[in-house]
């Protein structure tokens, strides 16, 4: 085969395989140009592979996973905020939950979740003609062998649908999710229960509601068991009958889970990105739930992707790239003397004039009046410019 030169091929979908071919080569340049050409196709990425005539080996798929971590990244920042305005609870915990296993998954499982509790659902269906909350129990933990993960509880994965639904393993929450997943899909209300230490479901039967533990088999909760598991002492049952949660309880939790299982096996830059996400979600609750005006004041402090702004000490003008919740930048140069506090969104900027992008807290940037152009050769990378000089953000992600 001819040597493929970057940018030769106008068809994305005739770039591909020579990307692919690409993935290992020997030249960090040629890698970085391949990872950027297929940063290049955004969330399209994962259809048009699944497009190509030829299936992606096993250690090629490996190497797509591990050159586009930093991509899938940002996918996942970008994206994480489109559940939050869906028109039901139920809609918004399957896209929020979605997410999260396609990231932690990788390509090869794009749009297998629903797939995955679809099939789930017609099998339980085929063999239970009377549908309800006790025998979907019996038939997940019982009949189809989901249990909690006893051995590696604190695996990263635990957290993830999509391994859970593989392995048949898990932990209380995210096997709580598949059993309220495929509880929708039949028509059946099993809610979750935001008990302390130990996530549960409320199911109702024969006009009473019931608490069942999916970790342990699927078993119905007594007065007992839910001081046991819950490791509070004054918890009643009635009391924990009454902690339904709501998918933002539940998303909130889960990434709980994600950020303390990731900083145990040292993967602090996924963990990083889990409080990330946790803190969109307090900016969206704070924007649009709280509607005081002191809420409302502090939920708009972030600058917008595509806004110009001016640096207040060093009077550069520039443009907003991307973004964090708080500093994720992984360096720490500056002495405690010198350094902006961290806790607040730090900005990718553009800086006019130049060829730089730099990393700046929210504190040193004001808003730019001056109207005129950005000159920086990144700009027309990452933006398009509307007919009244505005700039609009495509979906190219800021690359690591």
């Amino acid at each position: 085969m001819a040597p493929y030169k970057i940018g030769a091929v106008k068809s994305n979908q005739e770039k591909l395989p020579f990307l692919i071919e690409l993935l290992d080569d020997d030249s960090p340049l040629v890698r970085q140009a391949v990872i950027r050409e297929l940063a290049g196709f955004g969330a399209e990425l994962y259809d048009e592979l699944n497009l190509l005539p030829v299936e992606i080996t096993p250690k090629e798929r490996l190497l797509l996973n591990q050159i586009l971590a930093g991509p899938r990244r940002c996918f996942l920042k970008r994206q994480w905020s489109s559940w939050f305005s869906l028109p039901n609870e139920h809609m918004r915990l399957e896209a929020a939950l979605t997410l999260l296993a396609e990231y932690q998954s990788g390509l090869e499982f794009k749009g297998q979740l629903a797939k995955m509790l679809d099939a789930l659902t017609l099998e339980y269906k085929s063999f239970h003609s009377e549908v309800d909350a006790h025998s979907l129990a019996g038939f997940l933990f019982k009949e189809q062998g989901f249990a909690g993960a006893q051995e590696d509880y604190y695996n990263p994965a635990n957290s993830n649908l999509i391994y859970v639904l593989k392995q048949r393993r898990g932990i209380p929450i995210s096997l709580s999710c598949v059993y309220m997943m495929v509880g929708r899909r039949l028509g059946l209300d099993i809610r979750g229960c935001n008990s302390p230490r130990h996530f549960l479901t409320i199911v109702d039967n024969a006009g009473s509601k019931e608490l069942v533990d999916c970790f342990h088999s699927g078993n119905v909760i007594g007065e007992k068991d839910i001081v046991m598991l819950s490791q509070e002492a004054s918890l009643s049952r009635d009391e924990a009958l009454k902690m339904e949660a709501g998918t933002v309880d539940i998303v909130r939790r889960i990434l709980g889970n994600l950020i303390f299982a990731y900083q145990q096996v040292g993967q602090d830059r996924e963990s990083v990105l889990m409080v990330h996400l946790l803190k969109e979600i307090q900016l969206w609750q704070e924007k649009y739930v709280r509607k005081s005006e002191k809420d409302s004041d502090k939920s708009a402090r972030c600058f917008k992707l595509g806004q110009t702004v001016r640096h207040l000490d060093e009077g550069y003008r520039g443009l907003i790239v991307d973004y964090d919740l708080y500093y994720a930048d992984g360096s720490d140069a500056a002495s405690d003397d010198e350094r902006p506090d961290y806790n607040q969104p730090w900005y990718r900027v553009l800086v006019d004039q130049t060829d730089r992008a730099l990393y700046v807290p929210h504190c040193q940037l004001e808003k730019d009046l001056d109207g005129s152009d950005i000159e920086n050769p990144l700009v027309s990378f990452f933006f398009s410019r509307t007919t009244n000089g505005l700039y609009i953000r495509n979906h190219m992600p800021w690359l690591e």
